[in-house]
């Protein structure tokens, strides 16, 4: 007897469900006492992961979609493409910085945003500390695969046999940013991930510029620019708020792109098509 495929929406649900368990877990240590925010926010992540893990080795059907999606090389043709999406995803290191400095700029003025700072002796030195590693390893290595396989390969795949091309990478990358803790940057991230995988057909060019943006954020790479030094307000800021109206304009036209122009469809099982 043929299993019944697994819906979009209920593939959602189970993405959702790993998210608050994660989250959960991380709520309910808040009581235990010497628990850093940090060490939260690192336990709910592993939690998360563990349980998405788990569907993708459990469930035939995700286990069998993610060995196909993987198969696909990117094409030598398309590394250009690649190196230059990846360039415009780091983008959104800058434009969430800038974003995170005009809301407080809107609710406190300009010393609201002075006081946004980075120490940077301190930075360097708690860049090498073991939970920091431990993190960047979860996020830059394991985190790209898990997530690619599950919003990209699985998720949007099944969208995509019932939705237009947009409509499922819009649709994608909203359940990828309510999964995640920054949903404007996580949508926003979704869509270039999205978009990528639809130009070249392969998962492993969106892991790769996955692995790339959270990797990005620590502190011996971008994260020791993303605040500016000297910071005296909001004017101090207008990299960081270039970056916001780029990011925007970039990935607005490349999602266009790609919904009009994407590569061949990946082949999918049967049991994937609509009816």
């Amino acid at each position: 007897m043929t299993a019944r495929p697994i819906s979009p929406l209920q593939l959602a649900f189970l993405l959702f469900a790993a998210t608050f368990a994660g989250a959960a877990v991380s709520h309910a240590a808040t009581d235990a006492p010497h628990v850093s925010r940090e060490r939260l926010i690192f336990l709910s992540r592993v939690v998360t992961l563990l349980l998405e893990g788990a569907m993708l080795l459990g469930i035939a059907q995700l286990r069998d979609g993610a060995a196909r999606v993987l198969e696909r090389p990117i094409a030598r043709a398309r590394f250009g493409e690649v190196a230059a999406v990846l360039s415009v995803a780091l983008l959104a290191q800058f434009a969430r910085f800038g974003v995170m400095a005009l809301d407080r700029w809107l609710h406190g003025g300009d010393p609201a945003v002075a006081a946004l700072h980075l120490d940077p002796a301190a930075g360097m030195q708690t860049a090498w500390t073991a939970p920091v590693l431990r993190d960047r390893l979860l996020t830059a290595l394991i985190a790209p695969v898990v997530e690619e396989l599950l919003f990209r390969g699985a998720l949007y795949e099944r969208l995509k046999a019932r939705r237009s091309t947009l409509t499922a990478m819009l649709l994608t990358s909203l359940a990828f940013g309510l999964c995640h803790d920054d949903f404007f940057f996580a949508f926003a991230v979704g869509v270039v991930l999205n978009s990528l995988y639809v130009r070249t057909g392969s998962l492993r060019a969106a892991i790769l510029v996955h692995a790339a943006v959270n990797l990005a954020s620590w502190y011996p790479l971008l994260g020791q620019l993303l605040v500016p030094r000297p910071n005296d307000g909001l004017r101090s800021w207008s990299w960081q708020l270039a970056c916001i109206v780029m990011f925007a304009a970039l990935t607005t036209a490349y999602a266009l792109l790609a919904s009009r122009h994407p590569r061949p469809a990946l082949e999918l099982q049967p049991a994937l098509r609509s009816p």
